[in-house]
């Protein structure tokens, strides 16, 4: 073969091989090219009002159902108020057979419930509440109750001080007061109501109902504010001469009656949460003649770790906790010390706000920026000196029960977790759970998701990132806002977080063993023993 012809084959097998190489990358290219960015999604979205598509089945969903699981009277029984729980008729026994009790020991109750007519009650559901206290030293301790689903129950809480322990069983709400509310929950969900106040320059305002589900199908239309990152929506009815997009202000409406009058007599003062009569009334505790140091067992206050019960007791007005060793900050300088170059971000109720309240007038030299908002937020603290300490509140998204407030201050948790930088030095503090309680669980659910996935991607791009959910605090005994339906959406939250690099700070059990009586917003004491909690899992050591 002469030159020239090689020279032509050698070019069009060139040619042939340039070919094959540009198919193969322009078959390629998706490899190459970046892919479009999505919007981040926090958790599943909130079904539309007008989704009819069948619901794919939710392995999570239905373990949270198992979970809030509750013992109900028979189906066969009518509503008929001397047959319900009376807390003058039920009493409790000492089981066991001896009251001699040592530090360290565990007192069990035997609980007998029954009706106005002193009859045994044949089946379970009540919800009783469980403690020893002493005022003398300032110390209490929950208990647990086990619901033996008919007509008795057991109570049991640790001993863990020496000295006088007074013995306090309440009933909660009756069995039937339960059933009650767990009826109305889910099949009144608007039974809390809200306004939307809207407003346009030139136009006269207007005010409709608004609501998390957009129950009240007002015939002159629906307004639906979703949010494009979370899948939340609020419902306002529509105003008959303003645009949807001219709502401005925010505030509660009011409620709903739904109960009849012989089921309110359910909820009474004389009904709900009242201390019960049994023997022993109390009790005197002797030392350990062989005492454990329960906190030399106890590992530091990481996130993560789950949370015992009883979680920690209180003595001489002091927390202990049972959940890790936790340093005493005996000064408000250990406070300022501990808060050093740290920034807070506190998310949700005004039983978290109490947080920003307590460190910005208890933390020497911090100073409250006053920027011109409500209590909604966002509220701003800071040590502008060498501590450069930085504290802010912000409120959690509707449904939220206040006065008259701007609504574009209502701002989604979620939302804002994603905007935070994190790392070390920050902190985040969670608490989404009492404007709910009237609401469906699912509402609570989607919401608690959202705010889940939001973490997740927290602590991916900042792992150093200190995350704490305040759970509930006891608080009310109503149709509307009560600790059975508050306990049901703490342990809703417990179980969504499980397994996270997060801490639960146990304010439920901080509040049920104290001495003083229930206050949705706790006492500045028990505050005091919330903050210092925290700031054990800030600075551990």
């Amino acid at each position: 073969m002469d030159a020239r012809r090689l020279c032509g084959t050698w070019a069009r097998a060139s040619v042939a091989l340039l070919c094959i190489v540009a198919i193969v990358l322009i078959a390629n290219v998706s490899l190459i090219l970046p892919l479009p960015q999505k919007p981040p999604c926090h958790g599943k979205p909130e079904p539309g009002p007008r989704n009819s598509t069948p619901e794919q089945r939710d392995p999570e969903m239905d373990d949270l159902k198992q979970l809030l699981r509750w013992p109900n009277p028979p189906s066969t029984s009518s509503f008929d108020f001397e047959s319900s729980t009376s807390p003058a008729a039920t009493s409790y026994r000492l089981l066991g057979g001896t009251c001699n009790f040592t530090v360290g020991d565990t007192l069990h109750l035997a609980v007998q419930a029954r009706d106005h007519h002193g009859r045994d009650k044949r089946h379970g559901g009540d919800y009783f509440r469980f403690k020893v206290y002493s005022e003398k030293l300032r110390a209490g301790v929950f208990g647990s109750v086990l619901d033996h689903d008919n007509g008795s129950y057991t109570a049991s809480v640790v001993l863990p001080w020496p000295g006088e322990a007074h013995v306090d069983v309440k009933l909660v709400h009756s069995s039937e007061a339960v059933h009650i509310m767990s009826r109305l929950r889910d099949s009144v969900p608007n039974k809390i109501f809200f306004t939307g106040y809207f407003e346009k320059e030139g136009a006269r305002g207007k005010a409709t109902e608004c609501n998390a589900v957009p129950l009240f199908l007002a015939k002159g239309g629906t307004c639906e504010y979703r949010d494009a990152a979370t899948g939340h929506a609020w419902f306002c009815a529509m105003p008959t001469t303003l645009p949807c997009d001219s709502l401005r202000f925010h505030s509660d409406g009011g409620r709903r009656k739904v109960l009849t009058n012989q089921e309110e007599r359910l909820f009474s003062n004389t009904i709900s949460k009242v201390t019960i009569g049994g023997d022993p009334s109390q009790i005197e505790v002797l030392p350990s003649p062989s005492p454990r140091d329960l906190e030399a067992s106890l590992g530091p206050c990481v996130p993560g770790h789950p949370v015992p019960s009883p979680s920690g007791y209180y003595l001489n007005e002091e927390w202990v906790s049972l959940a890790c060793r936790a340093r005493p900050f005996p000064a408000p300088q250990d406070l300022a010390k501990c808060l050093r170059r740290k920034r807070l971000y506190l998310f949700g109720d005004s039983t978290i706000r109490q947080w920003f309240e307590h460190i910005s007038t208890h933390v020497p030299d911090m100073q409250l920026i006053d920027i011109g908002s409500t209590h909604l937020g966002p509220l701003i603290a800071a040590n502008v000196g060498a501590a450069k300490t930085f504290v802010l509140y912000r409120t959690h998204g509707p449904p939220f029960l206040t006065a008259k407030r701007p609504f574009a201050a209502l701002h989604y948790a979620a939302n804002e977790i994603d905007g935070l930088v994190g790392g070390k030095d920050t902190v985040v503090g969670i608490s989404v759970w009492a404007h709910f309680t009237g609401f469906p669980v699912s509402l609570y659910i989607a919401r608690m998701r959202g705010i889940r996935a939001a973490v997740v991607r927290l602590l991916k791009r900042a792992p150093g990132t200190l995350v704490v959910f305040k759970s509930a605090n006891t608080s009310y005994h109503s149709v509307y806002q009560s600790d059975w339906l508050a306990l049901q959406l703490d342990r809703v939250m417990r179980r969504l977080m499980a397994g996270l690099p997060v801490v639960i700070l146990d304010a439920w059990e901080m509040t049920a063993a104290h001495r003083y009586p229930d206050n949705l917003h706790p006492d500045p004491v028990i505050i005091h023993s919330e903050i210092k909690l925290l700031l054990a899992y800030v600075c551990p050591r």
